[in-house]
C-alpha cells in the first residue's frame, strides 16, 4: 500500500462500520514500529528503478516456505564486506 494513498477501509469493503472512514495507509503507519523500514534520501532518485531493484530482492512464497536451510543456498548478490571495528 502506498502510504500517500487515500484509499479507505470502506473502499476495500473492510470497514468496521458505516462511520469507519479510516484510510488504509493509517493502519500501515500504526504498524511501522513493528516493521523494517528502508528510507532512501537523495536528489533525482529514480523511484521506479529503485522500486523494481528492491522488489527483486524479495523472496517468493515458495522460497519463504522453504525456510533457513534453503535460504543458505541462495546466491548472495552483495559484495563481501568486513564489519568496521571500533
Amino acid at each position: 500500500t502506498d502510504l500517500l494513498s487515500t484509499e479507505t477501509l470502506v473502499d476495500r469493503g473492510e470497514a468496521l462500520g458505516d462511520d469507519d472512514t479510516r484510510p488504509v495507509s493509517l493502519l500501515h503507519m500504526d504498524q511501522i514500529e513493528f516493521a523494517d523500514v528502508l528510507v532512501l534520501i537523495g536528489m533525482d532518485l529514480d523511484r521506479e528503478s529503485l522500486w523494481y531493484a528492491l522488489d527483486a530482492c524479495l523472496l517468493t512464497d515458495e522460497e519463504m516456505a522453504a525456510g533457513d536451510p534453503a535460504w543458505a543456498t541462495l546466491a548472495d548478490p552483495f559484495p563481501r564486506w568486513e564489519p568496521f571495528a571500533l
